[in-house]
């Protein structure tokens, strides 16, 4: 019961570690990856291991290895038919070749006549290595880049130095191809009289492996053809743009061009493969696709416009057509030097003002009123007030008039009659 309850609390432990620290389990994970590569030929006797034959119960060789080659740190591995190895890896990272030696080389198969002999007079003819002293094994590492440019190096008397039991790296591997070689002599002897070697044998050994290097992305670099300025975040180029692979050399990137007309009625379009290091700085819109061929992820797609035409950068990231936007210029409208559509300001309009009048609506309260002194005054009683009537003067104003003037005509006539009796008072 106790047993179970333990794993039960370490599984758990380790869900929650896991969730908590999932990108450190995925970098643990990652750096755990071993992939072993190799394998022992007999390649004869003075042939400079040039001969490449199964090693059989005959040979001294034969049930046991020297040691064992391995790569660490990949993504990927796939391996051909051919044993051709194939691994990926992230832009950036690099991966690890290490040897791990399993036996005493003084002592191989913990057989005390075995041991590994010193080739003094060692050459190789597959590599091309002239006749040296290999010592107690050579390491030969030959790296082509993605220029077909190779370059070979020799580690002459490589085992001695190691520790048995222990992993060596040997170097870090960037994208490129791999051939990889240990050339060493076996001495076989069984006879030894007073110190003194009796007829020993030598055979020689390789271990041989090849293997290649990839970055498993689509990524490449597109900077500004003058400044030099990275073109991550824009679409446009006006100075034109640069291609940059330097952090993967394998991939297959294609360009295409369209060149427009003046009045943007028709273009033409012009595709060829793009090249490392090449600059693209005449007027045009061009999409760049990039393929991994190693991988089946979908191509990358990056569009950059090269030029200074405002409608064209709004073309390229406002989704209208450029007949659309040919028609809103036409209408006023203006586009920004990034591309942005602005849209002309319609004019305000005057809101229609009704005609002034020569009344106005008085509110007076309805205990006011003589309807018989304004016969003809349209009266309309407030559903708001019901104390208040509301009338309009401008109907009643030249029954007003109508009405006084008799009275104006009767003062009139009376102040003129006051004033002849006034004046013949006076004299």
């Amino acid at each position: 019961m106790r047993y179970r309850t333990n794993r039960i609390v370490h599984i758990l432990t380790g869900i929650v570690l896991l969730c908590a620290f999932p990108d450190n389990a995925m970098i643990q994970a990652s750096a755990e990856n071993q992939y072993q590569l190799g394998q022992t030929v007999s390649t004869g006797r003075n042939t400079g291991y040039a001969e490449s034959s199964a090693v059989t119960a005959k040979d001294p060789h034969y049930g046991w290895e020297l040691g064992n080659f391995f790569v660490t740190g990949y993504t990927r591995v796939s391996a051909d038919a051919d044993d051709s190895v194939l691994f990926l890896k992230n832009a950036g990272e690099q991966l690890s070749l290490c040897f791990r030696l399993e036996q005493d080389i003084y002592k191989l198969n913990q057989n005390p006549v075995l041991s590994v002999a010193e080739d003094t007079e060692g050459y190789d003819e597959l590599f091309q290595i002239p006749k040296q002293n290999f010592g107690r094994g050579a390491l030969i590492v030959r790296y082509t880049n993605y220029q077909n440019l190779t370059d070979t190096q020799v580690s002459t008397d490589y085992l001695p130095g190691l520790e048995t039991d222990t992993n060596t790296e040997i170097l870090l591997c960037e994208e490129g191809d791999y051939e990889i070689a240990l050339d060493y002599q076996i001495k076989n002897n069984p006879y030894q009289v007073g110190g003194f070697d009796i007829l020993p044998t030598y055979t020689s050994y390789s271990i041989r492996f090849q293997f290649s290097v990839r970055n498993g992305d689509t990524n490449i670099s597109l900077t500004d053809a003058i400044t030099g300025d990275l073109l991550s975040d824009t679409p446009f180029a006006e100075n034109g743009f640069c291609i940059s692979q330097e952090n993967s050399r394998y991939l297959d990137i294609d360009i295409q061009k369209e060149v427009f007309s003046e009045d943007y009625s028709h273009s033409e379009t012009f595709s060829s493969p793009a090249r490392e290091g090449e600059t693209y700085t005449e007027e045009g819109i061009y999409t760049v696709t990039v393929r991994n061929p190693y991988t089946a992820s979908e191509p990358a797609v990056k569009t950059l416009y090269v030029g200074s035409d405002s409608l064209l950068k709004a073309y390229l990231i406002s989704g209208y057509s450029l007949a659309e936007l040919s028609a809103l210029q036409t209408q006023g409208a203006e586009f920004t030097e990034n591309g942005e559509i602005i849209m002309p300001t319609e004019p305000e309009t005057e809101s229609e003002t009704e005609p002034e009048t020569a009344s106005e609506t008085e509110t007076i309260p309805e205990s006011e009123l003589d309807s018989e002194l304004l016969p003809d005054t349209e009266i309309t009683v407030s559903s708001e007030q019901e104390d208040a009537v509301y009338i309009n003067t401008s109907v009643t104003e030249k029954t007003e008039i109508r009405n006084r003037l008799p009275i104006l005509l009767g003062i009139t006539a009376v102040i003129i009659l006051l004033a002849v009796i006034g004046v013949k008072f006076l004299s």
